[in-house]
C-alpha cells in the first residue's frame, strides 16, 4: 500500500477557501497573483491539500505573501 508523502506550509487563513474550495470571492488582485503563483507547483491530480479545522491561528510569516498574518498549516498530500 502506498503511503502519504505530506508537506506542510504555513499559510494566512484567508487563503484557505481559494485553496480548498477554488472561492477567489473577495480576495485582492495582489493576494490572487501570490496564490496562484504559489500554486504552479503543484498538480491537482496528484494530490490534494489539506488542513485542520480546529487548528488556532499563530501570528507568523506567511509562505505565500511573506508578511506577517494570522496563519495556520496547509499541508499537500500525495501519494507515492
Amino acid at each position: 500500500m502506498k503511503e502519504p508523502d505530506i508537506t506542510e506550509y504555513r499559510v494566512c487563513q484567508h487563503y484557505l477557501p481559494a485553496i480548498i474550495n477554488g472561492d477567489y470571492s473577495g480576495m485582492e488582485e495582489d493576494d490572487i497573483e501570490k496564490l496562484d503563483k504559489f500554486l504552479e507547483d503543484f498538480d491537482l491530480q496528484e494530490g490534494h491539500f489539506d488542513c485542520d479545522s480546529d487548528e488556532e491561528a499563530s501570528f507568523e510569516r506567511c509562505e505565500i505573501c511573506k508578511l506577517m498574518g494570522d496563519v495556520i498549516t496547509l499541508r499537500w498530500v500525495q501519494m507515492k
